[in-house]
């Protein structure tokens, strides 16, 4: 994903990508092709920036989830697909395919890859 940001608001943008998309591998690029050009690589819960971030052009680079990692939020609760659809059905009264909707939409999943995931959870146990 490709962000242009105002250097003021740099800051909170990279708390926000953090609390959507968990920890992801970015780059914060300023004053690209430009004589002060500076480029910082990092994870999202790692990348520090400078005060030099503060000023110029700001370009966010995030990479996608790494393999095999959850794609929820860091500090979100783990919990399996299969209990939040049985809670979401009890705590709304909506139904699975509803449940697992959301479930999907909240998690940053298609809705077939939440229902591969569902079918895995429910042959393990």
């Amino acid at each position: 994903m490709v962000f242009y940001e105002a250097p003021h608001r740099i800051t909170q943008t990279l708390a926000d990508a953090r609390e959507v998309f968990g920890d992801r591998e970015c780059v914060v690029a300023r004053e690209l092709t430009k004589l002060h050009e500076e480029i910082l690589r990092g994870s999202l819960l790692q990348l520090e920036l400078p005060e030099s971030a503060a000023r110029g052009e700001i370009v966010l680079l995030i990479g996608p989830p790494v393999e095999g990692q959850s794609r929820q939020p860091a500090g979100a609760p783990i919990s399996s697909i299969s209990e939040e659809i049985a809670r979401l059905i009890h705590a709304e009264g909506i139904d699975q395919k509803s449940a697992l909707k959301r479930i999907a939409r909240e998690r940053g999943l298609s809705k077939s890859e939440a229902y591969r995931l569902m079918l895995a959870e429910r042959e393990r146990s």
